[in-house]
């Protein structure tokens, strides 16, 4: 029922006259696809159901629906990327950096069932998913926040973990991903800062034998680089242990599969149900 044309003849879709489908050029090529939208021209909502129809049909891991306010019409932001691929330079349009980003990630169909989320609901724990997370994860159980800011991410992390009882919390924070994309030194800086304070509320949160904080990253996005790409350094796995006697060194983990494998040993679940992963350390 949508209006659809490719883009001068290149593999890019122009949906309704105005809504991009498109490879995603900060991604490894052919791992994402984006539908992107001018709020000024559509409501994310409209974005989003072209995004979905995609994600019905599109061979990759995951289809993001992406919405903001441009400084021009968006096929003049429209480049060649890697491998072949032909996308949207989605940091130069200023998506990023004009206020109102509205995104939403939606995965692959995986075997959800052998999933984190799903694993703790399934047992009697209560799950939030907050940020990023209550997009890409499956789990028909859990409270759903989703957020983009670094404040509203926050908040939401805080008062789960606040809420009486045990329970698993996954956020996520895209703020960090979005200033390295935009290679802004200062703004992943001011995000950092955020981050540090509100660690330390959650610390001071979680004091009791048994509670866990687990830190970690899927990539890293130096701002400094200068390219709008992922990059490959290694990522920190920091847990937080209030029962801890000091500071212990753990090993490589293999995957970020054995995060969650460690996760569920310390909700006292067994990751012999998850489909990947073993802990890095005894709960």
């Amino acid at each position: 029922g949508h209006r659809v044309a490719e883009l001068n003849g290149r593999p890019l879709l122009v949906v309704d006259g105005c809504v991009l489908v498109h490879d995603n050029l900060e991604a490894d090529p052919g791992i994402n696809w984006n539908a992107s939208g001018s709020l000024d021209d559509f409501p994310f909502d409209h974005i989003l159901s072209i995004a979905r129809t995609v994600r019905a049909v599109a061979p990759v891991a995951r289809v993001i629906a992406v919405g903001g306010h441009a400084d021009g019409p968006l096929p003049g932001f429209v480049r060649d990327g890697e491998h072949g691929t032909y996308g949207l330079d989605t940091p130069a349009t200023g998506f990023y950096r004009n206020g109102g980003l509205e995104v939403q990630h939606l995965g692959a169909p995986l075997d959800h069932t052998r999933q984190l989320p799903d694993l703790a609901a399934r047992a009697g724990v209560p799950v939030t998913l907050v940020g990023k997370a209550a997009d890409i994860l499956a789990c028909d159980a859990a409270v759903r926040r989703p957020a983009v800011p670094t404040a509203d991410v926050l908040a939401h992390t805080l008062e789960a973990v606040r809420t009486p009882g045990p329970g698993l919390v996954v956020a996520n924070v895209q703020e960090t991903d979005l200033a390295g994309h935009q290679q802004d030194v200062l703004r992943y800086g001011e995000v950092l800062e955020q981050l540090d304070a509100g660690l330390a509320e959650l610390i001071a949160l979680l004091d009791a034998p048994g509670d866990r904080l687990v830190v970690t990253g899927d990539h890293g996005n130096d701002p400094t680089i200068g390219h709008a790409f992922h990059t490959r350094e290694y990522v920190p796995v920091l847990i937080h242990r209030p029962e801890a006697a000091g500071l212990e060194l753990l090993p490589d983990a293999a995957s970020l599969a054995d995060v969650g494998a460690t996760a569920a040993l310390s909700l006292g679940l067994s990751p012999s149900g998850l489909a990947n992963g073993a802990p890095i350390r005894a709960a």
